[in-house]
């Protein structure tokens, strides 16, 4: 039963690359895959999610780290000044 699920899941990421158009390698193609299949609530863009990417070696197995406050990613334009005395922190 699993080999279906596998196959099934092999074409679905097959069908996003081609969308895509993406020239990334299979390995990294799939970490991005599987961000925005996590963080699909934020509808984050593909920029974004390969922004937060980290994978490689000596990382510890952690491959993307994406913080948001107020469900608003955190990135360099961020403005911090209007954020709640208490907001809202998630951490993926």
């Amino acid at each position: 039963m699993a080999g279906n699920y596998s196959v099934v899941l092999d074409n679905i990421i097959k069908q996003k690359r081609n969308q895509t158009a993406n020239t990334l390698p299979d390995d990294e193609f799939f970490e991005i895959f599987t961000f925005e299949q996590l963080l699909k609530k934020y509808d984050l863009s593909y920029e974004e999610l390969n922004h937060g990417r980290i994978g490689g070696g000596d990382d510890g197995g952690i491959d993307g780290f994406f913080i948001f406050i107020n469900s608003e990613l955190v990135n360099e334009d961020i403005e911090l000044e209007n954020t709640k005395k208490t907001p809202s922190i998630q951490l993926f």
